[in-house]
């Protein structure tokens, strides 16, 4: 039905090779859809174009021009490359292309304001002097920053005992921009009229001193052990902090392979010498983040043993490293992601209860005292922030690692430019309570806090 008149049209690439189109002839403006199309082709030489089949809405098929191939987006700190079909209909240019992001292999349309389940862009800027190339520009321009518009769906989570089982949910990757694993949103820079009054607040922790790096960040991440289960995904957790982290200015103590998979001896032996340190001489905060199999508030080397309970390192002795005096008045910084039982938290459904009007009574609130001294607690100045609570499991993808350290990633990514310590991980809890676990389960991490100001990472 759709006799072709043999116009050929000479696509003109910028390295000079040329491509022959049959046009179907029921477009309106041959000259200007060659025109157009080679001006776009030139410029974005990502792109490819063909004669394809369209299928309409209304269920009619017709041959169009297609333009596709991918687009950069600009999402801050990295580059997303948007997979792209650009159509031609045949009254093109009084009438818009109709563009559509098809999600790559694995890949599922993130369905928002711009674009719909089927992949058709809502955004359109198409004005009576537009053309492919200025309509390609401005979707780049358009979609600047905003979240990537796919998303990877995740079938299977795990906990730290790798029990799997499918998500009831949307998977908390909805929004990620990540290759493999890796998070890569881009990390939101403060206002620098804001940083200049956040340096110089006497509430906040060396934030005006003007260092490089601001601080040194210690990663410990064993995965496989010599008869605990390995822990699938479980490497990604250190390369998504080790990146956080040096986007907002800290540096590694050590290389990933040289704190990864450490025995009992090998955990305790860097964790002390990390402390005793004259790195952190100057330094905005001290970081130190933990992965591992855990039991209570013990983390396992990758010698132990879980009948016995040998070669567990306890939390209150890794504190106790940090807790002298030379590192007084530094914010000390834990990320701790391990199980801490066995039990899973099910949940709750809140109920609406009566009101009482007692008060407590100030008999037995203690006075302050009026003494001055001249020392300070020794468990001052540090935070904790745990991937679960005491006596629960936390969860684990074993494809794309621990459901805490990628909402600590995403949040501190999207957040750490206005917003404290505190409430970044307030954050964090808040974006971990609304997934569900294995069809039935909850995670809430607690977090612990003994700072005295508040604490930016990202000034």
């Amino acid at each position: 039905l759709y006799l072709h008149l043999k116009i050929t049209v000479d696509i003109v690439y910028k390295n000079k090779e040329r491509m022959e189109l049959d046009l179907p002839e029921f477009y309106i403006n041959v000259e200007i859809v060659k025109e157009d199309t080679t001006d776009a082709l030139a410029q974005f030489i990502g792109f490819t174009c063909n004669i394809k089949e369209h299928f309409f809405d209304d269920g009619n098929i017709f041959d169009l021009v297609c333009l596709s191939g991918v687009l950069p987006i600009d999402c801050g700190s990295s580059i997303y490359n948007l997979p792209l079909e650009i159509w031609l209909p045949y009254s093109y240019p009084f009438e818009s292309p109709i563009a559509y992001a098809p999600p790559p292999r694995d890949l599922l349309i993130n369905v928002s304001d711009y674009i719909e389940a089927t992949g058709k862009l809502t955004f359109t800027s198409w004005g009576e002097n537009s053309t492919i190339e200025g309509y390609l520009k401005d979707i780049q321009d358009f979609l600047f920053g905003k979240f990537p518009l796919h998303y990877r769906h995740i079938e299977n989570n795990s906990c730290e005992t790798d029990l799997a089982r499918p998500m009831e949910e949307r998977d908390m990757n909805a929004g990620i921009d990540f290759h493999n694993g890796i998070i890569l949103n881009g990390l939101k820079k403060t206002n620098a009229i804001v940083a200049e009054r956040l340096k110089s607040n006497q509430n906040c922790y060396r934030t005006s001193l003007d260092v490089t790096p601001k601080g040194y960040i210690l990663i410990i991440n064993n995965i496989d052990f010599k008869t605990l289960r390995r822990r699938n995904g479980a490497h990604l957790d250190g390369l998504n902090i080790q990146f956080l982290f040096e986007a907002m200015g800290y540096s590694l103590y050590k290389n990933l392979d040289e704190t990864q998979n450490l025995t009992y001896k090998q955990m305790k032996d860097v964790i002390k010498e990390f402390a005793k340190s004259n790195c952190h001489r100057q330094r905005h905060a001290i970081i130190v983040f933990i992965s591992s199999h855990g039991d209570a508030d013990n983390f396992a080397g990758t010698d132990a043993d879980d009948i016995t309970k040998s070669n567990f390192l306890a939390e209150s002795e890794i504190r106790s490293y940090f807790a002298i005096a030379k590192l007084a008045s530094i914010p000390k910084i834990f990320f701790l992601q391990s199980c801490r039982g066995d039990n899973r938290d099910p949940g709750l459904t809140p109920v609406e209860e009566d009101e009482t009007d007692g008060c407590s009574s100030d008999y037995n609130r203690p006075t302050q005292s009026t003494a001055t001294t001249t020392t300070i607690p020794t468990n001052l100045d540090f935070f904790i922030c745990r991937a679960t609570f005491q006596d629960e499991v936390v969860f684990r993808n074993p494809t794309y690692g621990s459901y805490f350290v990628r909402a600590i990633c995403l949040m501190f990514r999207e957040n750490a430019h206005d917003l404290t310590l505190s409430q970044l991980c307030d954050r964090v809890r808040g974006h971990i309570s609304n997934q569900t676990f294995m069809n039935a389960y909850k995670m809430c991490p607690p977090c612990e806090s003994t700072l005295t100001k508040d604490f930016y990472f990202n000034i």
